[in-house]
């Protein structure tokens, strides 16, 4: 199963983003396809062999949110995910 995490960080940063990581090197090894969406200036690769990351823009208003839809698309366009988990995206995607 894919499971598609947004979150507006990835990596060691703090307790969600540490939860996070532990849940996607879980759905890896019991055989999931975990990918990752969080803003460029706060991911990390991760564990490269089982978690995919894609950055995206932060997007905190209208404006800025119809900038992001277009690469969010793309993202969910070729990933295809089962599953789409949001995560902490209140400062992160806009309306």
């Amino acid at each position: 199963m894919k499971i598609l995490h947004i979150n507006e960080r990835y990596g060691e940063f703090g307790g969600a983003e540490r939860y996070l990581a532990e849940i996607c090197g879980a759905q890896a090894i019991r055989g999931g396809d975990p990918v990752v969406v969080a803003s460029p200036d706060a991911a990390s690769t991760g564990d490269a062999r089982s978690v995919r990351v894609y950055p995206l823009e932060p997007s905190y208003g209208v404006r800025s949110a119809r900038r992001a839809a277009a690469p969010l698309t793309r993202i969910l366009n070729a990933e295809r995910p089962d599953v789409v988990h949001l995560h902490n995206v209140q400062y992160f995607l806009g309306p």
